[in-house]
């Protein structure tokens, strides 16, 4: 009889764990790796052994005007701002930056959290840390939107309430914030769910990238402190901000300055107009169109988004759209596939859901 119950109890949770495995049931959430033997007892992931013994990078949060003012101007800088004013960031967030400071080394990476509350979960965030402690070219500042806009091109815009009030508060201050911050300090920007695919050693200072053939994309650019289109985009903010339409501020902005100022598209590779600015088609960043973001989740379709991303330098994994797809640890699923080998510290953190 015992022996009967004891199988009878295996079974029923036998199937309340199926479904779950199998398809992807939200419940089972992603946890801390330390909370898994295997993650701190030396588990092989693409070459990289997690091990505590490995961290060489202190965890720890900085002002972002005295750590960006201070930065050696000989390493190139890349950013990924969060602007939810929550104080942290999800596991896919967090393979975002991974895969920049995995694949260049010789860049400084930086997390820019804007507003923070002041009980903040980040210090808390053990998967955070398990990643930050291993690169040591990874920082986190944080800052608040009084000192960051003050005495700059966007001061009035930043303190006028209009991106508050706008339709899309997080959203819109995301694309000033992106503007403002290569402005005033140069480098390159990133959209949080882009995750970088090699080294961006090769990138021209100043450059910009299309998602299809009429739309330039504001998720993946990079200019010079002070560069001229960069004014003027902020000049075009000022005046003509808004809060209504979604991508006003963002893509659609850069789709306008581009043709307005510099007569660019996505078939040029450079313009007589602005002679510094060098165009990266869709194939750079977006191969895969957001019609088709379905295609990072679909287990049969490795090879079709391998051979489509193969000579990427990174890929645009479309949140906006895609933040409710189910990413199961292990599987064939391009989008795990590919957090494997570019961000396996925050894709191995989690328990059997990315």
């Amino acid at each position: 009889m015992q022996r009967f119950e004891r199988r009878l109890k295996f079974f029923v949770l036998a199937l309340l764990l199926l479904p779950a495995t199998y398809f992807g049931v939200g419940y089972l959430k992603c946890k801390s790796p330390l909370d898994y033997d295997i993650y701190v007892s030396g588990a092989d992931v693409s070459g990289d052994y997690f091990t505590e013994e490995e961290d060489i990078n202190e965890f720890k949060v900085t002002d972002a005007l005295e750590t960006l003012e201070a930065r050696s101007s000989s390493r190139k800088a890349i950013f990924f701002i969060e602007t939810s004013r929550r104080g942290t960031i999800n596991p896919r967030q967090m393979c975002a930056i991974e895969s920049a400071a995995k694949n260049n080394p010789f860049s400084d990476v930086y997390l820019l959290l804007l507003d923070p509350p002041v009980n903040s979960s980040l210090m808390n965030n053990e998967q955070l840390k398990f990643v930050v402690r291993f690169y040591k070219n990874l920082k986190i500042v944080q800052t608040t939107s009084e000192s960051y806009f003050a005495g700059t091109a966007l001061q009035t815009l930043g303190r006028n309430g209009k991106i508050g009030q706008s339709n899309y508060p997080v959203e819109h201050m995301s694309d000033v914030m992106r503007i403002l911050t290569i402005l005033r300090f140069g480098g390159i920007y990133f959209d949080l769910d882009v995750m970088i695919l090699r080294s961006l050693e090769t990138l021209a200072e100043n450059w910009v990238s299309f998602e299809t053939e009429d739309a330039c994309s504001s998720s993946a650019f990079g200019f010079q402190k002070g560069q001229k289109l960069a004014q003027k985009m902020a000049v075009e903010l000022n005046r003509n901000f808004d809060g209504d339409e979604w991508g006003n501020n963002g893509p659609g902005l850069f789709t306008r300055m581009l043709k307005r100022e510099c007569e660019i598209s996505a078939k040029s590779k450079t313009s007589e107009k602005c002679p510094d600015i060098t165009v990266l088609p869709p194939s750079v960043f977006h191969s895969i169109e957001y019609l088709s973001w379905q295609l990072f989740f679909d287990r049969t379709a490795l090879s079709q988004v391998y051979s489509k991303v193969k000579d990427s330098l990174g890929v645009h994994l479309w949140n906006h759209f895609s933040h409710e797809g189910v990413v199961i640890i292990g599987s064939n699923q391009p989008y795990g596939y590919f957090a494997q080998k570019h961000c396996p510290r925050a894709y191995w953190s989690c328990n059997q859901i990315f």
